[in-house]
């Protein structure tokens, strides 16, 4: 449960904050267990990136683990 400041500009940001924190904590949930370094790493950062950010993260992990993979 998330608390809100009272109904001004302030608890708008406050609520775009707390509604894209959730994306972000959505999206790591729904990872694959491969992607749990990637994860790990995102959580870890302070502070948390976008989902954007932590999308280009994952997929650069990805294309990191991929490229190892065929060496």
């Amino acid at each position: 449960m998330e608390t809100l400041a009272a109904c001004t500009y302030g608890a708008s940001r406050a609520i775009t904050e707390i509604t894209n924190r959730n994306r972000l904590m959505h999206f790591l949930v729904g990872l694959n267990v491969v992607f749990g370094s990637a994860r790990d790493q995102t959580l870890g950062m302070d502070p948390l990136p976008t989902i954007n950010k932590a999308y280009s993260m994952v997929v650069k992990f990805e294309s990191q683990r991929d490229s190892r993979s065929h060496e």
